[in-house]
């Protein structure tokens, strides 16, 4: 870590290499490790700390984590459910697993299995607000592409109550009044995974911004 925030690369590398050599099933080293091999853009080498690390580390769910992220990156979608799968059956109220089944599952067009995930994700969200938000809006957006009008507006109106005073329900259609506007008239810009004071309107296709791993 002292070589990280000296911003020596190779030394750093060399220790956690050194600390593997001694103890090659300490998990958090090899995610010290991959997120070194991240810093400096060597994808090929993150990956492969990653398979490693989930052999040696076999109940780790952080690894699969970081490890469905590097992939989802990639373009493995298929690859990237399967690792979060892992992580699932290890921690099945992981939120973060939960959410990235959630968008994994709605970029591999599996509409209501993505719906199924994004419902166990908000049922284990807890009292973060600015979470909760942005799932709601993912999911309504999946209600939406099933033409579940009811659902999508069901979501919508738990954002309404969840943030009462966002000066967005004034002038958005992203409210009960949903079923009788077009989605296109929603501001397709926000992302699920920014949290914002005033969240608008998310594309229910819009391209996660995938986080490091966490």
């Amino acid at each position: 870590i002292l070589h990280v925030s000296r911003n020596e690369p190779d030394q750093a590398l060399a220790a956690y290499e050194k600390s593997l050599s001694l103890d090659d099933k300490f998990d958090q080293t090899y995610l010290l490790l991959a997120e070194q091999y991240e810093r400096l853009g060597d994808t090929d080498s993150l990956l492969q700390i990653l398979v490693t690390a989930k052999e040696k580390a076999p109940r780790n769910v952080q690894v699969r984590s970081y490890l469905g992220v590097v992939l989802a990156r990639q373009g493995d979608l298929q690859g990237a459910v399967e690792a979060n799968l892992e992580a699932a059956d290890l921690a099945p109220n992981d939120l973060v697993t939960l959410r990235n089944l959630t968008l994994l599952y709605r970029d591999l067009n599996q509409t209501e299995v993505a719906i199924e995930w994004g419902l166990r994700a908000l049922a284990n969200v807890g009292g973060d607000t600015a979470t909760a938000m942005q799932m709601r809006q993912v999911v309504a957006g999946l209600y939406q592409l099933l033409g579940n009008i009811d659902g999508m507006a069901q979501q919508y109106e738990a954002m309404r109550v969840l943030a009462p005073t966002d000066a967005n329900w004034s002038t958005s259609t992203c409210n009960r009044t949903v079923k009788t506007r077009p989605w296109k008239s929603c501001n397709p810009s926000a992302r699920w995974n920014r949290p914002t004071t005033n969240i608008p309107c998310a594309s229910p296709r819009s391209t996660p911004n995938w986080p490091r791993w966490r």
